[in-house]
């Protein structure tokens, strides 16, 4: 079993593709999905200043590319950047989005049909216009392609939440669980999913918001591509909390926030198409 493991890790920090999971036939391909997480790293004592002071926050983007609903090429397509931004900054990627987004379709050569982001550790009541913007922009600076904008959908993963489901007979919901029929709540603009379960205490959901979803993206279920992609992750062999590129997106801005340059010496070109922060 442990050798096993370890090949894994060899294979998927190769960029070799293990698994993957069905996508919906209403969804336009080639589809860019895009995971953003920000990395807020504990305070830490300065000996200089005799204090605790706060390192820098690390923002990570991922993008993963996906051409054929059943690719017969085991190579994954993924290019993923790191920003250091101010400590407890969680907001203002908006250049952040643009960068990300039109060196990874440079690199990969392709202009998408379509794009679904997922934004991790967003609360309510805040603006989401800058990153929806900088999204587009991003998209929209593929060269040599003068057609019709990419269509996206943006949606964000709310983990800290005070909601929780069971059973009739009392017992936890377990994974898979979708919530989404709440009175005065449209179920195609917010969603719960039960990505975990763990057999000694209650799950805990995750709330998705669909903040935006373009016109041509409304029949696309949103909540089964998002349980799809859950099941992707390369280092679990089962479900997680948020889809694929979510998760990655925390592991490296945790590995980059970590470093004692906040990942500016991580050369994300030369890394293009590897899983390396596993």
């Amino acid at each position: 079993m442990i050798l096993r493991g370890v090949a894994r890790q060899i294979l998927q920090k190769s960029g070799v593709m293990l698994w993957w999971a069905k996508i919906p036939r209403s969804l336009p391909l080639p589809v860019a999905f895009v995971g953003v997480d920000v990395y807020h790293c504990p305070p830490s004592y300065d000996q200089e200043k005799r204090k605790r002071v706060r390192k820098p926050s690390v923002a990570a983007i991922v993008v993963h590319l996906v051409r054929d609903a059943n690719p017969d090429s085991r190579r994954i397509e993924i290019f993923s950047q790191t920003f250091k931004q101010e400590g407890g900054q969680e907001f203002e990627l908006e250049a952040a989005y643009r960068e990300t987004l039109s060196t990874a379709l440079k690199t990969f050569n392709c202009r998408p049909a379509s794009c679904v982001c997922w934004r991790d550790g967003i609360v309510d009541g805040v603006r989401y216009n800058d990153e929806i913007r900088g999204l587009r922009a991003g998209l929209a600076a593929t060269v040599g392609q003068a057609q019709s904008p990419v269509e996206i959908a943006y949606i964000t993963c709310q983990k800290r939440i005070d909601n929780k489901f069971f059973l009739q007979n009392g017992g936890s919901a377990p994974p898979g669980t979708q919530v989404a029929a709440i009175q005065g709540i449209d179920p195609g603009q917010m969603f719960y999913l039960n990505g975990r379960a763990p057999p000694y205490s209650t799950s805990k959901p995750v709330r998705f918001n669909v903040i935006k979803r373009d016109k041509s993206l409304m029949k696309v279920p949103v909540s089964e591509l998002t349980w799809g992609q859950m099941h992707v992750y390369p280092n679990w062999t089962g479900s997680i909390k948020v889809p694929n590129v979510c998760q990655m997106a925390h592991k490296l801005a945790e590995l980059a926030g970590n470093m004692s340059d906040s990942g500016d010496s991580i050369e994300h070109r030369r890394y293009a198409n590897k899983v390396h922060f596993l």
